[in-house]
């Protein structure tokens, strides 16, 4: 191949020194690059960018090693967190799928012979972590069954390369210090970042006292700041503006806890040449934790079907051990519950346990309370509870989360008038922002007595690891005669069922026409859906293009039924004493039979192990090239016996070595036609003349044509389009040319002290009688 990573060095080495920065890049070989059949046909590439990063810039390079295989567009996705989720048929998703389409950056480059271009593509702020990129050539449309060594090969491939410029230059903000800052003419920007524990409701950011350094004449300050979690903030059109009349303030409600926040000042207008100052300062809002009293701690208290044991001595509750306040809890404390700071009171954050079962992408996220284990909870119509279980990284991406609820039989059974509504916000991060009736930017999901909708689901495939957050409330309502719903409080507690889980694509999510299938690139692992029947989508369900399950019948009987045009082989060679030919013939008839019967998509019966049928059929189909060049070769019993010995051992080696390999047919078929011509040979010259007669050629011919069309069509004619009509014809043609090119009864084939010049003599007995017929 003539690219390989050196020439991307020499890119990113230009680079570095064009901008006169100092970088880190990573490196990488390159990938095999396969047409997309389904996502298990994707190559995956791994990049772990630092934190504090301004700017990170991709190279990709793709190319192909021959110099005539044709031009393909490289289709490369790139996405933080997780697999991007990608569908190159441009097929819909099933609603219960949830997508974030607007995180995935999808990319094109061509792929050509020697390339002298690469595709550059950066990001500016990128979030830190584990960044992936899967790349894959375009859907074949008819694609053409090769032959192995009689097409030629194309390989493509990708390389790839990422560079980031990191920030050292950034200061580190405490709450509630004020931080005075100066920046000079020279400087433009200026960087901080805050840390946001787990316990923090709210912040704010003020940037005040925005001044320009008295130089005689009165100038106005002007300042643009932006805030953002995880990453550098873009200082786009939410970027607030600030002057020295008055400070600016930034307020943060219910962020993403446990990282760091930053902070980008940047001088506009006309002091962006200017030296400016100006005070900056954050705020935290956090809430504190609680401890329950020995007096609350006499009894045990039964909720649904669990039970909440509590201890003697004075301990945090297990259900505290996360602790947060979710908005509208007060700053008072109720009976048995102490502060430990003043402040308000973190409201129970409730950690749902993962149980790991036996596979992969299986385990499930219940509650746990004392020492019961359960999926039932209570839901509360005055405020919203909070729950947050934990995806990991590498380990848990490769699935499909499912997050799903019901109400539990107990509330179906006992509803009154009322009509009882659960709402459920899910945020990955963060707790969600409930705000009554809807979760406002967080994903919504809720059951609804009234609307007689009882369960409700999403999926998340490729999730993104960390932790995820999702509030559940209840809301009750009265109908009135007018079919007006009136807000009023619960009459009786209402129970949600949790199925909190991952799952791989198992068949049932695949659907009838898909196989869920786990595939391994290097340490990352994922499970996706493998498409039957030309049906298409993420789950298979797309049937644009699908064959009909009368076409799916159709497709096997063709496959299956043509090799009956064996019987014909088998009772002519029988009658004419080929013993040993109609065996072979029968077992091709026979395991090319059942081997296209377990060899189709939806309509398909084994009746072994595929692997085995496939052995066999491939074995069988030469064996029967071989007996019929040694049949017509009329070699004595000695020679016949050996070398269908020697056939026998051989080609079974060679198929199990490689059985679609093109020397495996073409070694036995030609070392086969050399033994015929010799030994015609051979019999010309002890006999003075030629052999077989002129006029015997007549009965070769058909059957020379029908195996010359029907190699034809094998090798070169057929596609994935028209496979089963053109590979049933293959059957019907090598079929029928057997009748034509077995010779005639051999009288004396069974005597094994026949000699060759006996053999011959009634050869040419039979040979000639058959022509005066």
């Amino acid at each position: 191949m003539a690219v390989d990573a050196e020439l991307l060095c020499l890119v990113f080495n230009l680079i570095i020194a064009y901008t006169g920065v100092s970088a880190l890049a990573e490196e990488y070989e390159r990938v095999k690059l396969t047409a997309y059949k389904s996502y298990r046909d994707v190559e995956m590439i791994h990049y772990s960018i630092p934190p504090q990063v301004s700017v990170v810039s991709w190279q990709f390079i793709a190319a192909v090693d021959n110099e005539g295989c044709p031009e393909m567009t490289a289709h490369i996705a790139l996405k933080h967190g997780s697999y991007p989720v990608v569908d190159p048929f441009n097929s819909s998703f099933p609603t219960d799928v949830y997508i974030d389409k607007h995180r995935i950056y999808e990319l094109e480059t061509k792929a050509s012979y020697r390339p002298e271009t690469s595709l550059g593509f950066s990001i500016i702020n990128p979030l830190p972590g584990s960044w992936f990129a899967i790349a894959y050539l375009p859907p074949p449309r008819d694609e053409e069954i090769k032959q192995q060594g009689l097409s030629q090969s194309c390989k493509y491939s990708l390389g790839s390369l990422a560079l980031w410029s990191p920030s050292e230059d950034i200061t580190l903000l405490v709450s509630d210090r004020t931080i005075e800052q100066v920046l000079t003419d020279k400087e433009l920007y200026s960087y901080y970042k805050f840390y946001v524990p787990e316990t923090t409701l709210s912040f704010k950011v003020i940037l005040s006292d925005c001044f320009v350094p008295s130089n005689g004449t009165v100038v106005s300050c002007s300042m643009i700041y932006s805030v953002r979690g995880g990453a550098f903030p873009y200082l786009d059109t939410d970027a607030m503006k600030c002057n020295s009349t008055q400070p600016c303030v930034y307020e943060g409600h219910q962020p993403q806890v446990e990282q760091y926040y930053y902070i980008t000042v940047k001088k506009i207008n006309d002091n962006r040449k200017m030296e400016v100052g100006y005070k900056i300062n954050v705020s935290l809002q956090v809430c504190t934790v609680t401890v329950r009293s020995t007096e609350d701690a006499l009894h045990p208290v039964v909720i649904s079907n669990f039970v909440h044991m509590r201890s003697s001595t004075v301990t945090f509750t297990e259900n505290i051990t996360h602790p947060k306040l979710y908005p509208g809890m007060s700053n008072a404390t109720g009976s048995g519950v102490h502060k430990v700071h003043d402040g308000p009171i973190c409201q129970p954050l409730v950690q749902l346990v993962r149980f790991k079962h036996v596979g992969d992408f299986s385990d499930t996220f219940i509650v746990h309370e004392g020492s019961h284990y359960t999926r039932t909870v209570k839901v509360d119509d005055k405020q919203a509870s909070p729950f947050v279980f934990e995806l990991l990284s590498f380990v848990d991406i490769g699935g499909t989360l499912k997050f799903q609820f019901s109400f539990e039989d107990d509330t179906l059974q006992n509803l009154t008038t009322q009509e009882v509504r659960v709402m459920a916000c899910l945020r990955q991060g963060g707790l969600p922002h409930f705000r009554e009736p809807d979760c406002g930017r967080d994903l919504p999901i809720s059951v609804d007595t009234g609307l007689k909708v009882t369960t409700q689901h999403l999926l998340f495939p490729y999730p993104d690891p960390g932790k995820w957050y999702f509030t559940l409330q209840a809301s009750c309502y009265l109908v009135t005669s007018m079919l007006e719903k009136i807000p009023v409080q619960c009459m009786r507690p209402v129970l949600v069922n949790l199925d909190v889980r991952t799952r791989a694509c198992d068949d049932h999510y695949c659907g009838r026409y898909g196989i869920c299938q786990e595939s391994h690139r290097g340490q990352f692992y994922f499970t996706s859906c493998s498409c039957l029947a030309n049906y298409r989508g993420w789950d298979c369900t797309d049937a644009t293009h699908a064959f009909t399950d009368s076409q799916l019948i159709a497709n096997t009987l063709l496959l299956t039924l043509s090799n009956l045009f064996f019987v014909p082989a088998v009772i002519i060679a029988i009658h004419r004493r080929y013993f040993t030919e109609a065996l072979v013939y029968f077992v091709t008839m026979f395991f090319s039979t059942f081997y296209h019967a377990c060899d189709e998509d939806v309509y398909y019966w084994c009746l072994m192990r595929y692997s085995v049928l496939q052995f066999c059929d491939f074995y069988a189909s030469i064996m029967s090239f071989w007996v019929t060049l040694i049949a017509m070769a009329k070699l004595n019993w000695t020679l016949r016996s050996l070398a269908h010995m020697l056939a026998a051992i051989l080609v079974a080696l060679g198929v199990a070595y490689d059985r679609r390999g093109l020397w495996v047919f073409v070694v036995p078929a030609g070392a086969g036609l050399a033994i015929m011509l010799a030994s015609w040979g051979f019999q010309c010259y002890n006999q003075k003349a030629c052999y077989p007669k002129r006029r015997q050629y007549l009965l070769l011919l058909p059957g020379v044509l029908l195996a010359g069309v029907g190699l034809i069509l094998f090798a070169f004619v057929e596609t994935e389009g028209n496979y089963q009509y053109v590979h049933s014809t293959w059957h019907v043609l090598v079929a029928l040319c057997i009748l034509f090119l077995l010779p005639k009864r051999d009288k004396i084939a069974a005597s094994p002290n026949s000699s060759a010049e006996e053999l011959a003599d009634a050869s040419n007995t039979d040979m000639a009688a058959l022509l005066d017929k």
